[in-house]
């Protein structure tokens, strides 16, 4: 491993840094910019990627956010075939390890999210904000002294036809975050979140997890209300299937999304956040080339 970064004060420190995983093959690049723009607008200072695969309009794109300081992308070896899940599962730990430890004192907090997901404020317009907010909610008088990782309960805006998500189609064609504005989630049996979590006090990561702390730091963690923070996953859950053979957990899972089919929740957060985004979206389309008439 490469020699990890160094922080000589606070005032180099980031305070929210992104761990993406890996990426293979192809992610619509109008997702990309429209994810990286919105981790900006809440305040992530920085996101580190693993491309493993992509195709050249996407690595295109990752070089521009490099050169502006957002992006730092770092190459993965592909896929040996023919793959399996606990290949892709092993190198995602991988990666995510790597990314922790270069950057367990460089970043406050970390996130570790797919490029479908984000930490939505609901209460406040920035992340930190947020924790200030979260913190003021729980009497909570040092966040760093006691809070080992603050967690958000997953959302889903689906993009199924046959979930019936009905996007607005007002909106942008580039923009899916507020095209699709209806979710469920808040209801599901199955309770998912993800977290923000103090990178100091986290010794390994798994897969979007943290599951060792390092002795000596917080250990408290504070499951978020909704009210104040969600997980926004805007996803394709490709349930309308549920025969296909899949492992039964992912059976349970689309069996109780099934049964929201024409019953999604509408939920115009994100219109917050609509003037901004655009206004940041549009020019870096022109520049890249990736502007729609």
């Amino acid at each position: 491993m490469e020699n990890p970064h160094t922080v000589t004060s606070e005032s180099e420190q980031i305070e929210f840094g992104v761990c993406h995983a890996i990426a293979y093959y192809h992610v619509d690049p109008y997702r990309l910019v429209e994810w990286l723009e919105m981790l900006q607008l809440t305040g992530v200072g920085k996101v580190v990627f693993y491309n493993s695969s992509l195709q050249q309009a996407e690595s295109k794109m990752l070089e521009y956010y490099q050169s502006e300081g957002l992006v730092e992308v770092y190459q993965f070896p592909p896929l040996a075939l023919p793959e399996t899940q606990y290949d892709a599962t092993l190198r995602q730990v991988l990666a995510l390890n790597h990314c922790l430890y270069r950057n367990m004192h460089r970043f406050k907090y970390i996130i570790p999210i797919d490029t479908d997901e984000f930490i939505m404020p609901r209460a406040t317009r920035t992340l930190s904000s947020l924790i200030r907010e979260i913190n003021r909610a729980y009497s909570i008088e040092s966040e760093t002294d006691s809070v080992h990782s603050y967690k958000f309960r997953n959302v889903n805006f689906v993009q199924d036809e046959f979930l019936n998500p009905n996007p607005d189609l007002s909106k942008p064609g580039y923009s899916h975050f507020l095209r699709y504005r209806r979710r469920f989630g808040a209801e599901m049996k199955r309770v998912h979140r993800k977290a923000i979590y103090l990178a100091k006090s986290c010794s390994v990561m798994f897969v979007h997890f943290c599951v060792g702390i390092v002795p000596g730091t917080p250990k408290k963690s504070i499951a978020v209300d909704e009210e104040l923070g969600t997980l926004n996953h805007y996803r394709i859950t490709n349930c309308w299937n549920v025969r296909e053979r899949r492992p039964a957990r992912d059976r349970e899972e689309c069996l109780e999304i099934n049964s929201h089919r024409g019953n999604l929740t509408q939920d115009d957060s994100m219109l917050a956040f609509e003037e901004a985004l655009l206004r940041n979206i549009e020019p870096k389309l022109r520049v890249l080339g990736m502007a729609r008439d």
